[in-house]
């Protein structure tokens, strides 16, 4: 099932947050952060994303997928596909 999001540019999102509200494992995040696909800022041990950072990496991933059904993005609302 389809779910809408939306991912205001200029927010600042937690990782925790990000992970929950998204049904992302940690592991996905952190693998995209360690591969350079995904930009944060850590303060601490607390890591943070910018909305726009999110989209950016949303919309570089949907190019990349090979397989399933790519989500959907109008007006900075992303469809994820759960």
């Amino acid at each position: 099932m389809a779910t809408t999001l939306s991912i205001d540019p200029t927010t600042i999102y937690d990782e925790g947050a990000v992970s929950l509200a998204l049904d992302i494992p940690l592991s996905t995040i952190d693998r995209a952060r360690r591969t350079g696909r995904l930009r944060f800022a850590r303060t601490g041990r607390r890591v943070f994303f910018l909305g726009q950072w999110l989209i950016q990496w949303f919309e570089s991933e949907q190019g990349s997928q090979v397989t399933g059904r790519p989500g959907r993005e109008t007006n900075n609302q992303v469809e994820i596909d759960r």
